[in-house]
Formats: C-alpha cells, sequence, structure tokens
C-alpha cells in the first residue's frame, strides 16, 4: 500500500497540471478575442468625422450587431459529449493496461497489489464518463439541444459495366 501513494499522487500531480495549463488556455484564447474586438470598435469609432454620424450609425441595424458587445457562449453539448467519450476511453484503455499488468507475474506483491488497484481506479472512472455521454447525449436529444440532421447518402458512382 506504501507503494501506492507515490502512484497516486504523480497521476494526481499530472492532472492538476493538465487542467491548470488548459485553464490558462481557455483564458488567453478570450483575452486575445476581447482585445481584437476592442480594437476593431476603436478603430471604426476612430473613423467617424463626428458624433451625429456616430449615433446615425449605432442606431441602425448593422452598428447595433457590430457594436452590441459580444454574445454569450452558446452551450455547447456535443464538444462536451465528445470530450467526455474521449476522456472515457483513454481512462478505461489505461485501467485494462494497468489490470493486466497487475496480473502478469513480474513485479513485486506490493506492485501487483497498486496496478490491480490503479487499474480498477481507472477503469471504473472510465466507464462513469462513459455512461455519463450517453446519458448526457440521451438527454441533449430530449431536450433538444442537439438538432437531428437528415444524413446526407454519399452519390453512388455509376460503375462501367464494360470495364
Amino acid at each position: 500500500m506504501s507503494d501506492l501513494v507515490p502512484a497516486i499522487m504523480l497521476v494526481g500531480s499530472f492532472a492538476i497540471v493538465f487542467l491548470a495549463l488548459r485553464t490558462l488556455s481557455d483564458n488567453r484564447t478570450r483575452r486575445k478575442l476581447a482585445e481584437t474586438r476592442a480594437g476593431l470598435h476603436r478603430d471604426l469609432i476612430g473613423r467617424f468625422g463626428s458624433a451625429e454620424e456616430l449615433v446615425g450609425y449605432l442606431g441602425s441595424d448593422a452598428g447595433r450587431e457590430l457594436l452590441g458587445g459580444t454574445q454569450p457562449e452558446t452551450p455547447n453539448p456535443v464538444r462536451r459529449i465528445l470530450a467526455a467519450i474521449q476522456s472515457g476511453l483513454i481512462l478505461v484503455a489505461v485501467g485494462v493496461a494497468c489490470l493486466f499488468l497487475g496480473n502478469t507475474g513480474g513485479y513485486g506483491s506490493d506492485s501487483r497489489i497498486g496496478f490491480t488497484f490503479l487499474g480498477a481506479m481507472a477503469f471504473s472512472i472510465g466507464l462513469g464518463f462513459l455512461a455519463s455521454a450517453g446519458a448526457s447525449w440521451a438527454l441533449s436529444k430530449r431536450w433538444g439541444l442537439i438538432e437531428q440532421e437528415p444524413r446526407r447518402e454519399r452519390p453512388h458512382v455509376a460503375e462501367d459495366a464494360e470495364a
């Protein structure tokens, strides 16, 4: 059991670093988008010669649409569901690999117990992610968050009978 603590700490440390880097990346992307939009607004406002022209433009539909502010992000359930499926499949694969290593002989007793424990945990969490993704998909379709598009069939290529 004492061999298990460093392994859990290592996995937890990697998870924390990954989540921190992902958060920083998302924030940087949103900040750059806001800076670009602010620069566009600043340049557009600077091009008007008088306050009356600016007020007239802002009163138009195009002005309200452009300067109306950022639209809130619409929820994208498909992206989140696919991320859960991806995480679930990776965790299931890691869990199966750890369970395999725990059941093979070449390690000491503590290592086998550690691999078996980590494998069972990863496998269980992966199955949880997959079940959650399935439930989210079903509920999103029922609530109309995911629109079903008709499948486009591929055009059949006419094969030359003489060939």
